[in-house]
């Protein structure tokens, strides 16, 4: 969800004149519908109702020609728009939340169920949309940026500045630039920058930009000589170890008895053994030569067979 930020903030409009319809004029059979969803539902809080009829009003407005025909993008949307209402300022949700996703998805009244993004409405999840949220508000100041940049540049450098903000407050705990909330964050910068550097301007908000990467490209660096200095020092401890091991070991069998009586009994095994081993290096030489042979006679004849035969 998080490479989709910039086509579900599409939806922001809609979903803002569904708002505003549902304050001023709210539509009564949406009144019913949502009144019928929430029978069992023993709370006095009217939110969670409000919200409901300003989604049955979202979705219709989704439905309009000219407006998005992916129920990814525009269904997309409503569900971060509801995850951000029924949740506090620290994106954790409000306690009268708990069971309202559930509500929505056993709901059988055929004018919610009919509707192709019942199945899009679920808990994001504390962490999912927390890191969400900053994508939408990076983003929302970019926009503002780019409606900015033409008539109003010393303001567009403002938002230009937020987005910055965003950027290093998020980016320095970015330790593997595949996750996808990072890839995007960091997409996201490289289209700011491209835009600033085209325009030469918020001279200020790019080097704030560039000093952040270039403190976290040292960090990378100083990261990897750390990895390689313990690599090269666990290397040569395992090596110590071992020698040390051979050493003790050569020193025990000279000193101990077992090493003395040993001794002459293994000289004169490795002199039966050589004698044996000449007269079998001499055979196996032999051998090898004649597999040599027959392996490169054999590979050669099946390659000219198979293309004679092509």
């Amino acid at each position: 969800m998080y490479d989709m930020v910039d086509i579900l903030y599409r939806n922001i409009t809609n979903m803002g004149i569904a708002e505003t319809y549902t304050e001023q004029n709210p539509n009564q059979q949406f009144i019913s519908t949502c009144n019928s969803i929430f029978t069992n539902y023993h709370n006095s809080n009217s939110l969670p109702k409000d919200v409901c009829i300003t989604l049955l009003a979202y979705f219709r407005l989704s439905k309009i020609p000219g407006g998005s025909n992916d129920p990814n993008s525009y269904c997309g949307y409503s569900n971060y728009w509801l995850n951000k209402k029924v949740r506090k300022e620290n994106g954790t949700l409000e306690e009268y939340a708990s069971s309202f996703f559930n509500i929505f998805a056993s709901s059988t009244n055929g004018n919610f169920t009919g509707s192709e993004c019942k199945n899009y409405i679920y808990d994001l999840g504390d962490d999912t949309f927390k890191k969400l949220k900053i994508l939408f508000t990076y983003y929302e100041h970019y926009s503002n940026y780019i409606l900015k940049k033409q008539t109003e540049p010393d303001l567009s450098c403002v938002y230009a500045q937020e987005c910055a903000k965003i950027y290093k407050e998020n980016i320095i705990s970015c330790s593997d630039f595949e996750d996808k909330f990072c890839k995007k964050l960091k997409a996201f910068r490289d289209i700011l920058m491209n835009q600033l550097l085209s325009r030469s301007m918020c001279a200020d908000q790019q080097n704030i930009i560039l000093s952040i990467d270039k403190k976290m490209a040292e960090s990378t660096s100083q990261n990897q000589r750390e990895e390689s200095s313990q690599a090269t020092t666990i290397s040569a401890s395992s090596f110590g170890t071992m020698m040390g091991v051979s050493l003790l070991s050569l020193f025990l069998y000279k000193i101990t008895p077992l090493g003395s009586w040993l001794s002459p009994r293994l000289g004169n095994l490795k002199k039966t053994f050589n004698m044996g081993e000449n007269e079998e290096n001499e055979s196996i030489f032999q051998y090898s030569e004649s597999i040599e042979s027959n392996y490169t006679n054999g590979d050669y004849n099946i390659a000219y067979n198979f293309v004679g035969n092509s």
